[in-house]
């Protein structure tokens, strides 16, 4: 440096000027014995809006803009003592008012055998604002990443590890908070559905984005749960990564379960519905023709023991469309007030016959009144079709018990079952301590004719019919079982307030008849025997294969009938079609609809329409014969159209 001539030190000092002149950084030079400002470059002049005349000879604690630096000559003083000061994060402010942040760093040095003080103030106001911007940004994706009810893990590509997991990843797997930044994604899937998240993973890798569906997950405990995942590749921290996104899809694999059951046995309702129907048709022509072949033999003729026989057969054919009409909703039901209590106290000693001495059977009813508005015949069915099951899960013995309660239950319970009325439900529940059963025999519990009973030992219609009843009455099943450890049904029933008097039915004698009836059924054997029995009672019969058929014979008759029996489910003008029709046309003084399967023409959730008489088919010739003397003795609204 001595050596260096003047014109070399010229060079250098125009060298410096210029770097001094042109920096993009704010300088101030002072001296460091006195403290006053000696130059201050243009940058450091147009960032705190002043004159550089407002700046030199100054003292450098009396420039308001440095007050957080040099607050007085004494923190100058520090400054001369220590030769360095920097602020990594000072906040300035112009003359205009405008506030910047500054990096500030100070050192003091010989100059010509003089201490000097240079300044270098950067403006980092930008980049502090950017970097505000990106710790909010952060936070956002942060409170997002925690907040989030899906669970959230970020792996490292190359060593499969977790580096993050947010809590309700930590709550889905079971583990502590922090547990899962020990593990990798090995840990939480089964071994068989590596090869798929392996495969996943690479397609990831090579930018693509991937959703898997219904993919076992492992919990920290070893139960496997499936779950819908979405993930893709990103870059964090400068390292290869994959974010995934969980969600537990449990609870929607196990309603999608339940509607997909609910289909099935909706599907297979209305076949039964069906074929019942047809079903019925036969019965009642068998029925009926031997009936009055019956009729017609002497009392020690050896043929009445055939005959009965048949008889029999076709009642025990009769109670076997009875449950698939049960199973597929379509009866017509009596509802009544009762008290489930009361049910189940009137059943008892029967059940007990029923299950015999090896099965204990007990009750815990409510200390209130369990009050529902519900057929009491079906009821007294579910009832019973519980007990056979229950005896029959119990081989060796067991316990029955049946309880009642009244239950106010949760959200979850009416997502189960979002056509029930909200409310206080009666529950009716049967518990027994047999084999129980797994789950693919539960998925199947319902279907008709389902059963894993031995052949010969039982239909598959006694559970099915329990479902329909209770369906049709406005109710809701559950079932709880696990092979070993015994089967639990719980009915679920809107409760009711108050207790309606029973109603009791008084039966008539059946006499003969005088009446003109029109008859109108498309099933020719239904026509042919229900007209022979009608005749030889002493009706006069009209009959008609079809709706417009039997306008057609109305209008030959020219004058009005005193009954319209008419069946209801016929191709083309429906029997409650017709009915409308002739009541329009003022030609039948009364209706009575018969049918071996009912649709919503007369039937209201199972109930039938006020004002409306029905008989079932199958009937009997003296079961004919006694509802038509009911319908022909009552009020004619009673029997309308």
């Amino acid at each position: 440096m001595k050596n260096r001539s003047p014109a070399a030190m010229r060079i250098s000092e125009i060298r410096y000027r210029r770097l001094f002149e042109t920096a993009r950084d704010g300088i101030l030079i002072g001296d460091a014995e006195t403290g006053d400002i000696i130059d201050v470059n243009p940058f450091l002049i147009e960032l705190l809006g002043v004159s550089l005349e407002q700046l030199l000879g100054k003292k450098v604690w009396e420039i308001g803009t440095f007050r957080d630096v040099f607050a007085s000559q004494e923190k100058f003083a520090e400054l001369q003592s220590v030769g360095y000061v920097r602020y990594d994060d000072l906040p300035l402010e112009s003359a205009s008012g405008r506030k910047v942040q500054v990096e500030f760093v100070s050192n003091v040095y010989l100059e010509d055998n003089h201490k000097v003080i240079q300044c270098n103030i950067r403006d980092v106001t930008e980049r502090k604002c950017a970097e505000a911007a990106s710790r909010e940004s952060e936070g956002r994706y942060r409170a997002f990443f925690e907040a989030s009810a899906d669970g959230i893990v970020i792996a490292d590509h190359e060593t499969r590890l977790f580096r993050y997991a947010n809590r309700a990843m930590h709550r889905m797997l079971g583990y502590a908070e922090g547990e899962l930044l020990a593990l990798g994604v090995v840990d939480i899937h089964p071994k068989e559905a590596l090869e798929t998240i392996e495969a996943s993973l690479t397609a990831q890798a090579g930018g693509a984005e991937a959703v898997e569906t219904d993919l076992p997950c492992l919990r920290k405990d070893g139960t496997i749960f499936p779950a819908d995942i979405t993930a893709s590749a990103l870059t964090v921290d400068g390292r290869k990564c994959h974010v995934a996104m969980f969600r537990d899809v449990t609870e929607k694999l196990r309603l999608k379960g339940e509607l997909l059951q609910s289909q099935k046995i909706e599907s297979v309702g209305r076949l039964a519905g069906g074929v019942a129907h047809d079903f019925n048709n036969i019965l009642t022509a068998i029925n009926g023709y031997t009936s009055l072949v019956l009729e017609g033999l002497p009392g020690d003729d050896h043929k009445r023991a055939d005959l009965s026989e048949v008889l029999a057969a076709g009642e025990r054919g009769a109670r076997l469309t009875k449950q698939l009409l049960a199973f597929s909703r379509k009866q017509i039901l009596d509802p009544q007030n009762l008290d489930m209590n009361a049910a189940i106290g009137a059943t008892v000693n029967m059940l007990k016959r029923l299950i015999g001495d090896e099965v204990k059977l007990e009750t815990h009813l409510a200390a209130q009144p369990c009050l529902v508005m519900v057929d009491a015949g079906q009821l007294d069915q579910v009832i019973l079709n519980l007990a056979i099951n229950a005896r029959d899960a119990m081989l060796k013995g067991g316990t029955l018990t049946f309880e009642t309660g009244i239950v106010d239950p949760d959200e979850e319970f009416w997502a189960r079952h979002p056509d029930l009325p909200r409310g206080p439900l009666v529950c009716l529940g049967a518990l027994d301590t047999g084999c129980g059963m797994t789950s693919e025999v539960k998925s199947h519990l319902f279907e008709p004719f389902f059963t894993t009973k031995e052949k010969g030992k039982g239909t598959g219609l006694g559970l099915s019919t329990v479902y329909g009843i209770v369906k049709q009455s406005g109710g809701a099943l559950e079932v709880e079982s696990a092979p070993n450890r015994g089967t639990t049904f719980r009915i679920f029933l809107p409760r009711v307030d108050a207790l309606l008097p029973a109603r009791h039915r008084v039966e008539g004698i059946v006499r003969r008849g005088s009446e003109t009836v029109l008859l109108v059924d498309d099933d020719d054997s239904i026509r042919r025997v229900v007209e022979r029995v009608l005749v030889l009672q002493g009706y006069t019969v009209l009959t008609a294969a079809s709706g417009p058929e039997a306008l057609a014979v109305l209008e030959r008759h020219g004058r009005p009938v005193d009954l319209l029996l008419t069946d209801v489910v016929m191709r083309g003008m429906s029997g409650r079609e017709l009915a409308r029709t002739i009541a329009v046309k003022d030609m039948a003084r009364r209706t009575l609809f018969i049918s071996g399967y009912t649709d919503d023409a007369i039937v209201a959730h199972g109930v039938l329409e006020a004002g409306l008489s029905f008989m079932y088919k199958p009937f009997l010739p003296d079961t004919l014969l006694q509802k038509l003397r009911e319908v022909l003795d009552s009020p004619a609204d009673k029997a309308k159209a």
